[in-house]
């Protein structure tokens, strides 16, 4: 690291801003990281798939598939039955004691049949499927993946940080010294790069490892070593043949790296629009359209 380098970063860190960003960056994350973003379907029930995934934990198998179909249609047979018990029960042919009965197993038939039916769904996608998929509870680490887009918290803290490397020279009126040589231009702008390099890859990490941690602490994620074939996410997400061989951990890696150097791109274009940006609202301004194009275009890909 050359003394302009070293200047340059120590500019970075003596200011006292910088750390509150970073801080407050943080603690937004951590908030955000710790809700649950997918709304599950009418009728599903957390107790019920919980008690379906362990007790069919482990490999699809043929015997599963037939055991979750019989569930399904033994409830749905109660379901449908429940006219004609009650008929039966008006014209004196079911007493008191069993029609009791029947109503409870009703009753358990309907807080059921929608999660099973979910369960019969996901059995049907696993059918299909010309690898072995595994169950286990995994609605929680269904809902990280899937809403693990483009995130703009770190981008808008490495924005806030490096933006202000050249557009600060515009206030403190050293603007036209810089600009007077041709070679320190050229050296100040590299040392600015490898710093904006340095705190774009340390803070994407850390966002990240703050992210994957709160989630690990607060919810149930599950069988992270199950392939990620195991995950409906793979329905709505067309994963390429090779991408859907990876376990969800490495699948959670990919993503974040892939993300990762998207952040990357993005906080270079930054120090670049604020190198012949007339100051930081022109900057933000230009980066936050930027911004919101790479969030569009990545969210419907």
């Amino acid at each position: 690291m050359n003394n302009v380098t070293k200047m340059e970063l120590y500019k970075v860190l003596s200011k006292p801003q910088v750390y509150i960003i970073f801080v407050v960056g943080l603690i937004i994350q951590s908030i955000m990281a710790g809700q649950m973003r997918t709304t599950m379907f009418n009728g599903y029930h957390k107790s019920v798939y919980e008690n379906y995934m362990n007790e069919m934990e482990g490999e699809y198998s043929i015997e599963k598939k037939e055991y979750i179909n019989s569930e399904y249609q033994k409830f749905q047979a109660i379901i449908d039955d429940k006219q004609k018990n009650e008929i039966a029960f008006n014209n004196g042919k079911i007493d008191g004691k069993d029609y009791h009965s029947i109503i409870n197993e009703e009753k358990k038939a309907q807080y059921r049949i929608a999660t099973v039916k979910y369960i019969v769904e996901k059995t049907e996608y696993y059918d299909s499927l010309d690898k072995s998929a595994q169950y286990f509870y995994d609605i929680e680490i269904s809902d990280y993946i899937e809403n693990l887009r483009f995130n703009v918290i770190p981008i808008i803290v490495i924005l806030l940080i490096v933006v202000p490397m050249y557009t600060d020279d515009i206030y403190a009126g050293t603007l036209a010294m810089i600009k007077s040589s041709k070679n320190g231009r050229m050296i100040l702008l590299k040392s600015r790069l490898n710093i904006s390099l340095l705190i774009s890859l340390l803070i994407c990490i850390l966002f990240a490892f703050v992210e994957f941690v709160t989630k690990y602490i607060i919810f149930d994620l599950g069988n992270l070593n199950a392939g990620v074939e195991s995950l409906m996410i793979e329905r709505t997400m067309h994963l390429p043949y090779i991408i859907s061989d990876l376990s969800i951990w490495q699948f959670i890696v990919l993503l974040y790296l892939f993300y990762l150097i998207i952040s990357v791109m993005i906080s270079i274009i930054g120090l670049l629009v604020s190198k012949i940006s007339r100051g930081n609202i022109e900057a933000f301004s230009i980066m936050s359209v930027i911004i919101v194009g790479v969030s569009y275009i990545l969210n419907i890909l």
